[in-house]
């Protein structure tokens, strides 16, 4: 039976809403230790992954303003199958992970626009910060935040032109650690 995105949505904030009037409690904290990033750089069709997530996920149902999401990623985990590209993407040509050993985000508001969730905030990767809204769902369990950005935003761009240095990134939190 296929039940559409905005339904699970739905469906997944009522639940924790049920949950939450049952405790006396307004909010909810999502675990994160299972949680992890995947991106791909469209113009090199590299795709990869980065582990080590550390975020603090607060969902207020009964005022989705007072939600919050704050979280980092070691960059030291990036892997994209090819371990030379790897050591490279670590290095001071790119992410220099001994100077910015963490990319961060954290959110201003979360908010419902139409249907879609939005989490909107700053993004930081080498000490550059960047406004970044993330589309938020859920998918079979798994909370997804994903958004595009330009790697060239941020200074870590291969070729240094922005309109080639699109990233797709999503994060994946499982509800269910």
């Amino acid at each position: 039976m296929y039940i559409d995105k905005t339904i699970k949505m739905k469906i997944l904030l009522l639940t924790i809403g049920c949950l939450l009037s049952l405790n006396g409690m307004s909010q909810i904290e999502i675990q994160t230790k299972n949680a992890s990033v995947t991106f791909n750089y469209v113009e090199e069709k590299t795709e990869g992954t980065l582990n080590e997530v550390e975020a603090t996920i607060k969902l207020n149902t009964a005022d989705l303003l007072a939600s919050k999401i704050k979280g980092s990623v070691k960059v030291e985990t990036i892997s994209t199958g090819n371990k030379m590209r790897d050591k490279h993407l670590k290095s001071k040509d790119y992410f220099n992970v001994e100077e910015y050993p963490l990319m961060k985000f954290e959110s201003k508001v979360i908010k419902k626009e139409g249907s879609q969730y939005k989490a909107e905030g700053k993004l930081t990767i080498k000490d550059i910060t960047n406004d970044v809204v993330f589309d938020v769902m859920e998918i079979d369990g798994i909370m997804q935040l994903s958004t595009s950005i330009f790697a060239d935003d941020f200074d870590v761009a291969i070729r240094k032109s922005r309109d080639k240095s699109t990233v797709e990134v999503t994060v994946s939190v499982p509800l269910n650690p």
